[in-house]
């Protein structure tokens, strides 16, 4: 085990005494409680509330008339819409609405992780070629695209024209001047013959090529990999002065492929997501994290979540949204 004393690693990123006194007087909401029941900043008292409040700085501000982006798991897809429903600019959610041929459901741009993140803008961007080599499947069984969903059995023209409905609305990344990134899940399956992860686990195709699929808990330091490329090419291909919130989705694993209690590996995955998202926000000026998994796991449950305790519920979508716009807008 490596031991070393902090004169030894250096004090130069440290904060002095005096400064951290001034910082922690200067925050009402430092304290958890007082004696004093009704001190509304404490969290003793805001935990007592149906929806929880929390304080940010406003460290920058949006428009009304921003572009917004969101990539990410149902959870990004319930705030789209709620954004979509206040008035603001979501290109892509409107898009995806002007094709409901194609997507009856919206699952269909889920994104799970940060790997299947960073595919779909590198193939909406040009970056990457061949993007009908993500659609799998034969004739007798229906076709599958493994960066997105399987909701049942389609023929191959129907998959191709969704992966390009797909592709287009992830285009729009390039035109947004908000862009929010909700983590999903560390829990991942990797191809070894396409050399890449998938979005979704599907047994159906999956389990007749014993060998190909392997299971991976993507770490810390993968996740912020892929967040700081996928930072890279939109400093590249956006030419806005674009800001990005990021965020943790509160949707929990459905199942863990684990030998953990689901509770266990759920919180596992959503700490290593945490720490990701924290890490990646102090790389950038334009970068911000946003504690919408921190509003929505702290607030009173039957309010926040919908009966499955998994999904949020539109009055927390709601909420969070809400509190978004109150400190930014």
């Amino acid at each position: 085990m490596c031991k070393k004393n902090i004169y030894e690693i250096g004090i130069s990123n440290f904060v002095s005494m005096k400064d951290t006194l001034s910082l922690g007087k200067k925050n009402k909401y430092s304290v958890w409680h007082t004696q004093n029941k009704d001190n509304i900043y404490t969290a003793s008292y805001r935990l007592k509330q149906k929806m929880v409040t929390i304080n940010l700085p406003r460290e920058v501000s949006v428009k009304k008339d921003d572009i917004f982006f969101t990539m990410g798991s149902c959870f990004a897809r319930r705030l789209e819409d709620i954004l979509n429903r206040k008035g603001m600019n979501v290109p892509g959610f409107s898009f995806l609405l002007n094709r409901r041929d194609l997507f009856s459901t919206m699952r269909y741009v889920n994104k799970y992780n940060t790997y299947t993140m960073l595919y779909e803008v590198e193939y909406a961007l040009g970056i990457k070629n061949n993007i009908y080599d993500t659609i799998m499947g034969s004739d007798k069984e229906g076709y599958f695209c493994c960066q997105s969903v399987y909701l049942g059995k389609e023929d191959y023209d129907t998959v191709k024209k969704r992966r390009d409905g797909i592709l287009k609305s992830f285009s729009f990344i390039s035109k947004a001047d908000v862009i929010v990134i909700t983590l999903g899940l560390t829990e991942a399956w990797y191809d070894n013959v396409s050399k890449r992860f998938i979005n979704y686990f599907l047994p159906r195709f999956m389990l007749k090529e014993e060998g190909r699929y392997f299971h991976k808990n993507i770490t810390v330091e993968e996740n912020i990999n892929n967040l700081c490329l996928i930072y890279e090419y939109l400093k590249k291909y956006n030419k806005n002065d674009f800001k990005i919130f990021i965020t943790v989705s509160p949707v929990p694993l459905l199942k863990t492929f684990t030998n953990y209690d689901v509770i266990v590996a759920n919180n596992l995955s959503k700490s290593i997501l945490r720490v990701a998202a924290e890490k990646f926000a102090n790389l950038y000026e334009n970068v911000y994290y946003f504690p919408s998994y921190e509003i929505a796991m702290f607030s009173q449950r039957e309010y926040m979540f919908e009966y499955d305790l998994r999904h949020i519920s539109e009055q927390g979508a709601e909420h969070i949204i809400n509190t978004f716009l109150k400190i930014y807008m």
